[in-house]
């Protein structure tokens, strides 16, 4: 079986797009049943998306990213912080939580 050279690219295309809705689900159910905290620290929230730390704080300070202000710290929610920030298909974005480490206060 042979295929046109825009057969193969209008297929890959379809591929691309099917394997990219794939990841983005299967990627939000780990994330949802991760041991990352609900809320994050400004230094979390830099870790948990790959970014640094200014850049959570510039992207707040603009206004681009919700937060909470808990004192005088800033206090981020994931499902915000996956939003707001692209996450790349089959990039990792999960932390290394352990349960009694969870330095991050609890809202409910």
């Amino acid at each position: 079986m042979k295929f046109e050279p825009s057969e193969i690219e209008s297929l890959a295309a379809a591929l691309a797009t099917c394997l990219e809705e794939i990841v983005e689900d299967k990627l939000a159910s780990i994330v949802a049943s991760s041991k990352v905290p609900e809320i994050l620290s400004t230094e979390q929230a830099a870790l948990f998306m790959g970014v640094d730390a200014q850049t959570i704080r510039r992207e707040a300070r603009r206004g681009r990213l919700p937060h909470l202000k808990v004192g005088k710290k800033n206090r981020y929610r994931r499902q915000d912080l996956l939003a707001v920030f692209e996450v790349p298909v089959g990039r990792k974005t999960t932390l290394p939580f352990s349960e009694e480490k969870q330095e991050v206060a609890q809202f409910n």
